[in-house]
């Protein structure tokens, strides 16, 4: 453990006590070091502990959590430091950025008041007028413009990313010396994540910070860290230095972890790594490697007490087998990463949708002295998809997507210009033979799934709608569907709030599915969700594809899962196609100032 280390962690295990006496092990073990100007990235699955790591760090869970070990700020064990020691320490020396802005942020106060308020109260000889002023200059710092003016607005005035920036500044109104950053640029646009990560890096060098950021995207932690700690149910089972931990990942769980991930440069439409089953579950009493169960190495030594191996000064990991017993075995170097060597589905000469000279154009309310205000949504699209082909399209927030695919569904009509599907107009069409041949995936299953309805229910709906087949029919139907879309059929009458955010996608896949439609709009599906259950959507989505012949209109910021889809990419901007070509030509050869910004902005921090 390093002796000049901000934060140094030292065998932490932290149990959350449950109901009925049981005990959630939540964190076993755990020990790390972030020393001043390095980045630490915590990474793993949803429920391996990270987020619970941090608030020990920060002192947020409840007394008694933390069971052992120690957890040293500048050489002072705070890990049962008393809640007025903890409140002291709290943005003073330790400061925290949330994932959702909207939630640390109070909607009932002005910016400019939740900015000084932490500051007046650690230091209360600092005058009001100073703490605006400050205030003002870290906004700046944050590359907020016109700051004078956004301290009296409210955070529902700003947008999501300069939500971001004002919690950012918030978190560095005292100064503290250790950041710590829960998945602070989630689902947002690859341009302005890439706003907040240079932000972020470079207010580490201004203010000297020691950053510990939480995160599972892995393109991010390629960008930022310097040091990256892999959990997995509770316990660090790798430790290195950044570029060694992707160029020769050690343990099993970070190679698998690895290879799920989509990127610019695999082939396109290839089978991504699949990590089958989930993090286990913590409770009671915890043996061996946690890992095995999914593991295609996991040996009967794996039930035992694994050791603890280290290499070099800053690399260890947590594995039964040796770097050269791993490498040996070359048949399972790849766990499961083999390439799906078929070609894509040929696209075939008919026309799914057809986009003509499309605008669309909002009427704003004005106010009592002013007219109704036009906003364009959309303007001049001229598109047309061909069956069995896959289309991506790409944009930042407010440039379309939405509009258009909502255009598509039937769901708006334009201001101007035609809409066809399956070669009629489409506003022609009824709802349900619109349906029939077109359904949409969208990016939150919990929000479109009635959570009042059973899994198979939700499923069964479009069918007893639409009138077909007698109920036991239906029943066949439902099964036949969850089984393509790999649900276990005990989940036919479980809830959607019971099932974890890969099942409830799966299950919005199956719904959509289940009429047999010929095209389904899958609004950003992955965004959120873990390395692992990305890829396993992904996969589903080109099996599904071959299987049913299936035309996708996929709309998301990643752009490498764009790359590793599409068959062809539309780039959109400010209601317009500014770059429409194939997939591969798009990202080696872009031809449009904006779409080189794009490219640029995902590798740039």
């Amino acid at each position: 453990m390093r002796s000049d280390a901000v934060l140094a962690v030292r065998d932490l295990s932290v149990t959350l006590p449950l109901a009925r006496g049981a005990a959630l092990h939540a964190v076993r073990g755990v020990s790390f070091a972030v020393e001043r100007g390095e980045t630490l990235c915590l990474v793993g699955e949803s429920g391996c502990g990270k987020s619970t790591v941090a608030l020990s760090v920060c002192g947020l869970l409840a007394r008694g959590a933390v069971r052992s070990g120690e957890i040293r700020l500048f050489g002072e064990d705070i890990a049962n430091a008393s809640t007025a020691r903890m409140a002291a320490l709290r943005g003073r020396q330790i400061a925290m950025i949330f994932q959702d802005p909207m939630t640390s942020l109070n909607p009932a106060y002005s910016i400019g008041n939740q900015l000084i308020e932490g500051l007046l109260h650690h230091e209360p000889t600092v005058t009001r007028k100073a703490a605006v002023a400050r205030a003002i200059a870290l906004l700046e710092t944050c590359g907020i413009t016109q700051a004078t003016q956004r301290l009296r607005q409210y955070p529902h005035q700003l947008s999501g990313g300069m939500r971001q920036r004002v919690t950012i500044a918030m978190a560095l109104m005292t100064r503290p010396a250790l950041l710590l950053a829960d998945e602070p640029t989630t689902a947002l646009d690859v341009t302005i994540q890439a706003q907040i990560l240079k932000l972020l890096k470079r207010l580490q060098r201004e203010f000297d910070l020691a950053l510990m950021l939480i995160t599972h995207d892995l393109s991010v932690v390629r960008q930022v860290a310097d040091q990256v700690a892999v959990m997995y149910a509770g316990e660090i089972v790798e430790t290195a230095p950044a570029a060694q931990l992707f160029e020769q990942p050690r343990h099993p769980y970070t190679r698998a972890l690895l290879s799920c991930v989509p990127g610019i440069d695999t082939v396109p439409r290839s089978r991504l790594g699949h990590l089958a089953g989930s993090v286990p579950s913590l409770i009671g009493r915890l043996e061996g490697c946690q890992f095995r169960t999914r593991c295609s190495w996991a040996v009967p030594a794996c039930s035992a007490p694994v050791p603890l191996r280290a290499e070099g000064e800053h690399r260890y990991y947590r594995c039964v087998f040796t770097l050269e017993a791993l490498e040996a075995d070359r048949a399972l170097a790849r766990i499961d990463t083999a390439v799906d060597e078929r070609s894509a589905l040929p696209e075939e000469s008919a026309v799914a949708i057809e986009l003509r000279g499309v605008e669309m154009i909002y009427r704003l309310e004005g106010s009592l002295f002013a007219s109704h205000m036009p906003l364009v949504a959309l303007r001049g699209i001229d598109l047309a998809i061909s069956l069995g082909s896959v289309l991506g399209i790409v944009g930042e927030s407010g440039c379309g997507k939405t509009t258009l695919s909502r255009i598509m569904l039937g769901m708006m009509t334009p201001t101007s210009g035609t809409v066809s599907l399956m070669g009629q107009p489409i506003q022609s069409l009824a709802r349900l033979t619109r349906a029939r041949w077109i359904q949409p995936v969208f990016q939150d299953p919990y929000a479109s799934l009635n959570p009042r309805q059973s899994i198979g229910a939700i499923i069964r709906a479009p069918l007893e709608v639409h009138g077909i087949g007698t109920s036991q029919e239906r029943a066949a139907k439902v099964r036949r569907i969850m089984d393509a879309c790999g649900l276990a059929t005990r989940l036919l009458h479980a809830y959607p709030a019971q099932l974890s955010g890969g099942q409830r996608q799966r299950v919005a896949i199956a719904s959509a599915l289940v009429m047999r439609p010929k095209i389904i709009i899958c609004d950003e599906p992955t965004s959120s969700l873990d390395a692992s259950v990305q890829s396993q959507i992904l996969n589903l989505l080109l099996d599904l594809r071959r299987e049913f012949a299936l035309t996708y209109v996929l709309i998301s910021h990643d752009l490498a899962v764009i790359r590793h889809m599409a068959d062809r990419i539309v780039v959109m901007r400010q209601g317009e196609i500014v770059e429409d070509g194939a997939g591969a030509a798009i990202f080696t050869h872009p031809g449009h100032p904006y779409t080189r910004a794009l490219l640029a902005a995902r590798g740039s921090v």
